[in-house]
């Protein structure tokens, strides 16, 4: 049984629905971080309940957190996919409640509620989605993808519901906002491949545009897990940065003061929390996030947290991007016994810097990679041997929700046995 058929089984009153969810709102948030192939195959099941239970909906305790997370989390899965009369139900719960959403939601609800009266303020609105979009792409989202389906969703719906004088109007306006130099995400290869779509048949069209949608959304976590792989032992060598750093030696400042001579101030980072690319973006985010990691780390190692440790440990850097908290960690604790240092990184280039940097620290320490996102960890992922002691460093991964944390909870409990 799908997860939302549960929930729609549950509801049988406002009380019943409210202490589902109370108990509940782990799964939910497993759910909604799925692969879009399980959203996917449950999205009915989303429609028939907001649209079937609205009433109890309606009623729940929204002094309450979990109701707020899940109303937001309702809202986005219907304008992900287009689910247009759920969206306004859900919308006007929110309202009635004052629960703020998003810009990216925001540019949705703008082309759905209210529904547009006239087909030229279906085009009229144009400028307003894209200002919100702009937005969301450059202060809210991690990465361009879903702000990208929304403004597909919202050229569908134009393509269904108007004619081909307005479908035309609103792809001058991409073109002419894209040649113009505004709104930058207009030159998506999803948008242009979807302005490209003969709409004379217009119900082919917008089947086609969704076609994309489902390709761009499918593709998002298909593609990143695809390629990362346990590569043991990834790391950095015969590079000018690898032979310059190892002549500084373990000093952090003046490592990650390499990284700021190098620094063009071209490479874009996605506020720190996209997955790293090239050795461009590596030095940007060194210099624009290395000393804020850096002091994070320095409080965090404060006492009451051990000053020495009599045993050898075993040290796990978790989403460690270029192993800025192994190497604050190892300077602090330059005379512990460290057993093996494991990085877990999903970027392939940052996780070979990482490598270089804490080699730099320990030459002689062993150093195991692990090139995968977190919620395809497998306990067989991590060899566990020697020291009884584990320290784990979350410096990366506090600002991201790209992963479940209920998957990673129960991976360490299953795999890392002694002191934590």
């Amino acid at each position: 049984m799908f997860l939302f058929d549960q929930i729609f089984d549950a509801a049988e009153t406002e009380e019943s629905l409210s202490d589902y969810l109370r108990t509940h709102m782990a799964d939910i948030n497993d759910f909604y971080n799925s692969p879009y192939e399980v959203l996917k195959n449950d999205i009915d099941s989303v429609d028939r309940f907001i649209l079937r239970k609205r009433r109890f909906l309606r009623s729940l305790p929204f002094d309450k957190m979990y109701s707020r997370s899940f109303l937001l989390i309702l809202l986005d899965l219907c304008t992900r996919f287009n689910l247009l009369s759920a969206t306004s139900a859900v919308h006007q719960i929110m309202m009635r409640n004052n629960i703020p959403c998003n810009k990216r939601m925001s540019a949705a609800l703008a082309y759905i509620d209210p529904k547009p009266s006239s087909n030229e303020e279906y085009i009229s609105r144009f400028s307003n989605i894209c200002d919100l979009l702009e937005i969301a792409i450059k202060e809210e989202e991690d990465s361009d993808i879903n702000s990208i389906v929304t403004f597909l969703n919202y050229l569908g719906t134009v393509v269904m519901d108007t004619n081909n004088i307005y479908i035309r109007q609103l792809k001058a306006l991409i073109q002419s906002a894209y040649s113009s130099n505004v709104y930058q995400f207009l030159n998506h290869p999803s948008i242009v491949a979807a302005i490209q779509i003969d709409t004379a048949n217009q119900e082919k069209a917008s089947f086609q545009i969704q076609k994309i949608v489902d390709d761009l959304l499918g593709n998002v976590r298909v593609n990143s897990i695809s390629i990362y792989r346990n590569i043991p032992d990834m790391i950095e060598n015969d590079t000018d940065y690898a032979k310059e750093v190892r002549l500084i030696g373990p000093h952090y400042k003046l490592i990650r003061k390499l990284s700021v001579n190098k620094c063009t101030g071209v490479a874009k980072t996605n506020r720190g929390v996209a997955i790293l690319e090239n050795e461009d973006e590596l030095y940007e985010y060194m210099k624009r996030f290395g000393n804020m990691h850096k002091a994070k780390l320095d409080s965090a190692l404060q006492a009451p947290f051990p000053q020495k440790w009599d045993n050898s440990i075993n040290l796990y850097d978790w989403g460690c991007g270029q192993g800025i908290a192994s190497m604050v960690f190892l300077e602090k604790y330059e005379k512990a016994t460290v057993n093996r240092v494991t990085l877990i990184e999903p970027s392939k280039v940052a996780i070979s810097r990482a490598s270089l940097h804490v080699s730099v620290y320990r030459p002689d320490v062993q150093i195991k990679t692990i090139c995968k996102k977190l919620d395809i960890l497998r306990p067989d992922d991590f060899n566990i041997s020697g020291a009884n002691i584990h320290i784990h460093l979350f410096s990366n991964i506090l600002d991201i929700d790209d992963y479940s944390p209920t998957h990673l909870f129960k991976l360490i409990d299953e795999c890392f046995n002694g002191i934590n």
